[in-house]
């Protein structure tokens, strides 16, 4: 499971060596902007299986998301946060949780969004 802010991602590298530690799995995220964007992109280049969890807010109103979360959790073997230390939102939600249930969990470095996209077009400019 794949759980991370809105405003921060993580280096390619990072889920590229989750990738070959953790070969023929099949990756679950909340399909969130961000973190969760950027998880599926890089998934689908590397040829990883995917499975989005959105909220139900139809069913869970505003919960919906802590809801998606729990089912996550409970489906997930392990998980893989990109998570900058703040005490409140989902994702502090699932590391806390996680930990509870004595999940294993990763927490891979969070930089800016714009960060990435800063490098990505200094890199087409090579």
């Amino acid at each position: 499971m794949f759980s991370g802010h809105r405003d921060k991602v993580t280096e390619r590298v990072f889920l590229e060596e989750i990738a070959t530690l953790y070969c023929d799995c099949l990756w679950i995220h909340g399909g969130a902007r961000g973190f969760d964007d950027r998880v599926e992109k890089i998934a689908k280049e590397i040829g990883i299986r995917t499975e989005i969890y959105l909220p139900d807010y139809e069913k869970y109103g505003r919960c919906a998301p802590i809801m998606r979360n729990k089912e996550m959790l409970e489906k997930c073997s392990i998980v893989i946060a990109c998570y900058d230390g703040r005490k409140t939102g989902g994702t502090f939600f699932v590391v806390t949780e996680a930990r509870r249930m004595g999940k294993n969990v990763i927490i891979v470095p969070a930089v800016p969004v714009h960060h990435i996209s800063r490098q990505l077009e200094w890199q087409k400019n090579l």
